[in-house]
């Protein structure tokens, strides 16, 4: 429960409402009533976030928010939870799933693509994942007969992505390619059922949903990509994306973070 989002790092979590502004407790009245109730599952603390990828270009600041649970914690570890901003901009609810509590866990973070850096995340708790892959560092944009390197897309702060969008590729430049630079961006979520499927139920590009993320026994013909370990690093595995226009595969390589016993990785073989 104390790190908000898969794609970006847990800085601090303290007691209480630690934040300057106090002004959370002060106009969210419903967080104030649930943090004076002793018996909640979670205490009333304030947790401090840092992202390292985001659908818009990055804000640049810390994201900080006062949280306390809204339920009681059940059997099967459900509990929800309630975050608002330090300054009240905003306020969340927050579910944990049941049984994610009792694991297995994995966490993996990319290190590159096709032998570029690239940042992305991808988490897995019970038979939940969450997946998402920031945008590359340079973007390579075509405008009339020349290619042209970008500014990164991580230094233009503060802007919304259509603005982004204009700066870094041009007036003049095809709606097809910003949209291509817009989906570059990649955020996926789903369950993992019995047969070992990684079926995507939500995604920020609606034409994965349903589509299995990863090769499992039962193959499908709507999965994206199938994974490969190398014998010589046993924490690395590499993602390789089915292109099914049979053009360039593109492949990701990730280093495991952390996994937990009993989770098993579905390889398509070791080389």
């Amino acid at each position: 429960m104390k790190q908000k989002s898969f794609a970006g790092r847990h800085l601090q979590v303290s007691l209480g409402d630690t934040t300057t502004s106090g002004e959370a407790l002060a106009k969210d009245k419903l967080l104030s009533a649930l943090a004076n109730n002793s018996g909640t599952a979670i205490p009333l603390c304030t947790c401090f976030w840092k992202r390292d990828i985001d659908y818009q270009p990055p804000s640049g600041g810390l994201d900080i928010g006062v949280c306390t649970s809204s339920s009681p914690l059940e059997s099967d570890g459900k509990v929800d939870l309630r975050e608002t901003g330090d300054d009240a901009s905003y306020s969340e609810g927050w579910r944990r799933l049941a049984g994610t509590h009792a694991g297995p866990f994995a966490a993996l973070e990319l290190l590159e693509e096709n032998g570029v850096p690239r940042k992305g995340f991808w988490a897995v708790a019970g038979n939940r994942f969450a997946y998402a892959v920031g945008r590359p560092e340079r973007v390579t944009s075509s405008v009339g007969s020349s290619a042209l390197e970008t500014p990164r897309i991580q230094d233009l702060v503060g802007m919304l992505l259509s603005n982004a969008l204009e700066s870094i590729m041009g007036s003049n430049e095809t709606k097809v390619n910003k949209l291509t630079l817009a989906w570059s961006y990649c955020g996926v979520a789903g369950t993992i059922n019995e047969s070992d499927q990684w079926t995507i139920e939500h995604s920020i590009n609606p034409n994965l949903i349903g589509c299995d993320l990863i090769e499992s026994k039962t193959r499908t013909k709507n999965t994206c990509s199938y994974l490969a370990q190398t014998a010589a690093r046993r924490e690395i595995i590499d993602q390789v994306l089915i292109d099914h226009n049979k053009g360039k595969n593109t492949i990701r390589r990730w280093k495991i973070v952390e996994i937990s016993e009993g989770f098993e990785i579905p390889l398509r073989g070791t080389y």
